[in-house]
């Protein structure tokens, strides 16, 4: 029995416990998903051996200071002086032990918390936090943030220097080397001229897009370029969501939005029986075909009373659509002008990406749910796309 159950032991230690033993576990990987820490926490976890070295330098340097003022002239010392100077990193300059390596050998240190920024001092009592310290935003980990406050308490300052932490590469307060795309969705009800406060990021020479209904497109365009100086302007656009964007659970929700909870329109037996019917008849992968929904609606007999609150959500649903996908209609007047190489959520790599549906033709809940087919639509972009940053 001992025999058995010791091969068996062996054989498990000798095959996957030299393999496990580089892996995350335990407590660095509690430090690694931790979304704020302070500077002295980083040094000390990814360079305790440079604080070693630092603190026998000074030693080093203190004993050649003494013995050349009693031998003769320091300029040897201010030489030595000179040279580590000369060679040692800005504080927050990224070496080859911060950035995250694709391979790690046996032996070779990979950073704990190799990406941060700074987002602020310690200005509480705590006794194991020092005065002032430095505290850093975890931009290597994923986490989520809740910034509540009063009106002028810093909420937008604080959202744009956590931005700024994971969009800029390698700048004076943040050590980044792979930056992130972020995509900011913003809403207000005084859809005249209130823009996310965010767009001034584009001072620092961040690339800003912003996204924003048809219907508003040129009073939020005059407010968006108000700010910024010569190429450094928000880059403002429609929205405009292309029918395989739209699936049946999507056009279901979108139908039946209401401002108040209540019980459901009059129409909508009939807009799920003809969902449900597309559902079960699509066998293509080319998504929702949103033309064929309205010509199998325009089949149905419908009251007066029924086609128009239909027809109210028709219309606002298709201001967000492209043109090419919307059906024409036999006393059109105006149609919106196509769209050629249209693609709204190509992100890059340190841009950011406003959408921005303050509108006074669109409800709190239309934008939620536009928000939310718009969040889906940039998870579901494929690599060579980084991860990006999503912020509500």
């Amino acid at each position: 029995m001992a025999s058995a159950y010791e091969a068996v032991k062996g054989y498990f230690q000798e095959h996957y416990l030299t393999a496990a033993t580089g892996g995350r576990a335990g407590r660095q990987e509690e430090i690694r998903t931790t979304p704020l820490f302070s500077l002295a926490v980083k040094y000390h976890v990814d360079h305790a051996e440079d604080e070693v070295e630092t603190s026998s330098e000074c030693d080093t340097s203190s004993d050649n200071g003494d013995a050349s003022k009693s031998s003769g002239p320091a300029s040897g010392s201010e030489e030595s002086q000179s040279t580590s100077t000369k060679h040692s990193p800005t504080p927050l300059e990224p070496s080859t032990s911060q950035s995250t390596p694709l391979t790690t050998s046996p032996g070779e240190h990979q950073a704990v918390l190799p990406q941060s920024g700074l987002l602020g001092f310690h200005v509480g009592d705590t006794e194991s936090v020092g005065e002032n310290e430095p505290m850093m935003l975890n931009v290597n980990a994923p986490n989520s943030v809740f910034i509540c406050g009063s009106q002028g308490s810093g909420k937008s300052y604080t959202l744009s220097t956590m931005l700024e932490n994971c969009l800029m590469k390698d700048n004076i307060v943040s050590s980044v080397s792979q930056p992130v795309a972020g995509v900011v969705f913003h809403y207000d009800v005084d859809s005249s001229s209130s823009i996310s406060e965010v767009a001034h990021l584009c001072s620092l020479g961040i690339e800003v897009n912003v996204l924003v209904s048809q219907s508003n497109e040129h009073a939020l365009r005059k407010a968006y370029e108000r700010i910024g100086t010569g190429d450094n302007k928000p880059k403002v656009r429609p929205l405009l969501l292309r029918s395989s964007d739209l699936s049946v659970d999507r056009m279901n929700k979108l139908m039946a939005l209401a401002e108040k909870e209540g019980p459901p329109p009059l129409y909508m037996e009939v807009i799920q029986r003809i969902l449900r019917r597309m559902a079960i008849e699509n066998t293509s992968s080319t998504g929702f075909d949103y033309k064929r929904f309205r010509g199998l609606l325009e089949k149905e007999t419908l009251s007066k009373d029924q086609w128009l609150p239909l027809n109210l959500r028709f219309s606002l649903l298709e201001s967000f659509l492209h043109p090419n996908d919307i059906p024409a209609r036999p006393l059109e007047t105006w149609r919106p002008k196509s769209k050629k190489n249209y693609k709204p959520f190509d992100l890059k790599p340190g841009s950011l990406t406003i959408i921005d549906l303050s509108d006074p033709f669109t409800d709190a809940a239309t934008a939620c749910s536009l928000f939310d087919i718009c969040l889906r639509l940039i998870k579901a972009q494929p690599p060579p796309l980084r991860p990006c940053h999503r912020l509500r």
